[in-house]
């Protein structure tokens, strides 16, 4: 199931950010992010991963257009560098591989996209995946202020992202999570 979320989440992300023409990959830049906050979660599934998470390690994709994805771990995980090549979500590394989370936001950009999040957890093995809709209305989504170094959850719901999910409802995120410096 691992398998099947980490590529759900890389082509998934994919789709929304695009492609990148750059023609080769970024080297691995620290420029020591860091995200800060903690998102409260509620829904049925809550049972089974927590009612809480906490960010922690950073990166970030500039896909173009103005467009930008952000990437939040938890604590005990952590990205090679602040900058992901091709927007590869997943390159992280996690002490905790059965306990852990990736949480990932993009912006709205008005005629481009709209904003979104994605989240992949797993606790106690047992994981899921969750996307805000990319359907009709999306509802309430992230907003993100570049500027602020700040990402506002207001009542942002997330459904479960893909087939054979049928045992897991939507998820909400309520809270804010900041980050320290700009993106370079």
């Amino acid at each position: 199931m691992k398998r099947c979320l980490t590529v759900s989440a890389t082509l998934t992300i994919l789709l929304i950010a695009g492609c990148s023409d750059d023609n080769g990959s970024e080297p691995s830049i620290d420029l020591g992010l860091e995200g800060v906050g903690t998102l409260a979660m509620s829904g049925n599934d809550t049972a089974t991963f927590g009612t809480s998470i906490t960010v922690r390690d950073m990166a970030y994709y500039d896909a173009g257009d103005d467009r930008i994805i952000l990437s939040f771990v938890d604590p005990y995980s952590h990205f090679d560098g602040d900058v992901l090549s091709d927007g590869d979500l997943n390159d992280y590394e996690s002490l905790y591989p059965e306990n852990r989370f990736l949480l990932g936001i993009w912006n709205a950009v008005p005629g481009v996209n709209e904003g979104g999040a994605y989240l992949e957890i797993v606790r106690s093995g047992t994981g899921g995946a969750y996307i805000t809709s990319l359907q009709g209305d999306p509802g309430p989504v992230p907003e993100i202020d570049l500027e602020a170094h700040a990402a506002v959850f207001e009542n942002v719901k997330l459904y479960p992202s893909f087939e054979g999910q049928d045992d897991l409802s939507p998820i909400t995120l309520n809270g804010t999570i900041t980050w320290g410096q700009d993106l370079e």
